[in-house]
């Protein structure tokens, strides 16, 4: 008689952005399958990545992009793209120059709600931010604040609302 054992799956498993993620087991909830941990790490590959163009985005997270008509400014491709549901992000929205001449690059990535860090959380990893933007009185309700860390490259924002919890809600990535 011969025995076949199963295999188990224990540890981490690379997904479609390329972030490592906790493997799913019975009983798990949805905000147990995105962790927390693993956005910092995925902020920093967005952040090495160069050029940041099309290409490397699509690349990245593993999707496919799709581009958005922008009548209001003739000299900006915007694309944006659905994030695999084991991303710590939702969805991505890539600015370029349409005559791509220089480096520049607007990426504003969205968190998902059930991995969302807190503010704290990332004071803790970069330090004092260089810059904090308060929402205007005129802004319409859950505008986010902002803090930005500048760098050689461009900066490095995240906005987050102090009424739910302090939780980063946008990621941008503004590449010089």
């Amino acid at each position: 008689m011969r025995w076949y054992f199963g295999l188990a799956l224990i540890g981490v498993i690379p997904l479609g952005c390329h972030s490592p993620v906790q493997v799913r087991g019975a009983g798990d909830s949805e905000s147990d399958m995105v962790a927390k941990s693993d956005i910092f790490p995925l902020i920093d590959r967005v952040i090495r990545t160069s050029p940041l163009d099309e290409a490397s985005v699509s690349k990245l997270f593993d999707v496919e992009l799709r581009h958005v008509p922008d009548p209001g400014n003739p000299f900006i491709k915007i694309v944006v793209a659905e994030i695999a549901e084991e991303c710590p992000f939702q969805k991505l929205e890539l600015r370029v120059p349409k005559e791509r001449r220089s480096g520049q690059a607007l990426l504003i990535l969205t968190t998902r709600s059930s991995g969302r860090i807190t503010i704290t959380e990332v004071r803790k990893r970069y330090g004092a931010p260089a810059q904090v933007e308060l929402p205007r009185a005129s802004a319409p309700f859950g505008t986010p604040t902002y803090e930005s860390y500048a760098y050689k490259w461009g900066r490095l924002s995240f906005g987050y609302l102090p009424a739910q919890n302090n939780a980063v809600s946008e990621v941008i990535v503004d590449r010089k």
